[in-house]
């Protein structure tokens, strides 16, 4: 397994873990709260929640910038598709990656 495809399992790992991570925070929040949540603590978490997935897309951003640079591609067009999709972009990057280097050695 090359490190490209590792780097994809993580990927693929901390996206479904961020998908199920807001029913795991929705879990914890009924367990501590009660049955009704409290409409401040629901807005608080609900806050956190945006701002975290805010700090990803951005990071995904600068992140899929660098790596798109260093290999002379388009750097704006990967670090918008980052911002906008999160992990989900960087997963789509290096699959694109992956396909164009297994690409290029059959040939």
């Amino acid at each position: 397994m090359s490190k490209y495809e590792k780097l994809i399992l993580l990927l693929v790992a901390l996206l479904l873990l961020g998908r199920f991570g807001g029913l795991a925070r929705d879990i914890y929040i009924a367990r501590t709260y009660g049955s009704p949540i409290p409409p401040h603590i629901e807005y608080y978490w609900e806050q956190i929640s945006v701002l975290f997935g805010v700090l990803v897309n951005i990071g995904a951003g600068i992140w899929l910038y660098l790596e798109s640079k260093a290999i002379n591609l388009k750097a704006w067009v990967w670090s918008l598709l980052g911002f906008f999709f999160g992990l989900i972009g960087v997963i789509l990057f290096y699959a694109i990656q992956i396909y164009s280097i297994k690409r290029n050695n059959e040939t």
